[in-house]
């Protein structure tokens, strides 16, 4: 009986959500990135490691302007930066929840802007053994393009700063995307 109720009460929460999934509002784009991180105090090791990640980005659009996001992103095998006497260094994960605010400047072309809640990890592989996973979580913002190429489908491009205490890093990436 209780599996029932379950099913039954998800059904329920579900369908309170189909209007919302139905709109025309939510979008989906995946990127490749560039991110180049600066180490301070050591956290992370010296000076511009240059990385780059694959990611995946969501959202839904709030009004004509304004839209909610998140991201994730993987660092890419083998693409290590050298961490001079740690080991090699890579981007392990980095998750965001942004605002964005575009403005349209023809029919096709948009700018926007962003500011959010970032979180990096960095996996640093010691020339001794062992790894060590270290978290830099921030305010990010930055700006973008988007190009419309069809009415539901887009290229974008964005380029992203994220200060922290332990690591500040800047990200260039360019990627595709698709309305809903």
């Amino acid at each position: 009986m209780q599996p029932q109720k379950i099913l039954l009460s998800t059904a329920l929460t579900l369908s309170c959500f189909l209007p919302l999934a139905q709109a025309e509002d939510w979008y989906a784009e995946t990127f490749i990135a560039g991110i180049f991180a600066d180490g301070s105090d050591g956290a992370i090791g010296p000076d511009q490691n240059e990385m780059s990640s694959l990611g995946l980005r969501g959202g839904y659009q709030l009004t004509k302007n304004f839209s909610l996001e998140l991201e994730a992103q993987t660092g890419l095998d083998g693409d290590r930066s050298y961490a001079l006497g740690l080991g090699e260094i890579n981007l392990h994960a980095a998750y965001g929840l942004f605002g964005k605010y575009s403005v349209p400047v023809s029919d096709r072309f948009s700018l926007h802007g962003r500011v959010g809640l970032a979180s990096n990890e960095y996996k640093v592989e010691s020339n001794l053994g062992g790894e060590i996973i270290t978290t830099s979580e921030s305010i990010a913002f930055g700006v973008g393009t988007k190009l419309n190429l069809t009415d539901s489908l887009y290229l974008r491009g964005d380029l992203m700063q994220n200060n922290s205490v332990s690591a500040d890093s800047n990200s260039v990436s360019i990627g595709a995307g698709v309305r809903f």
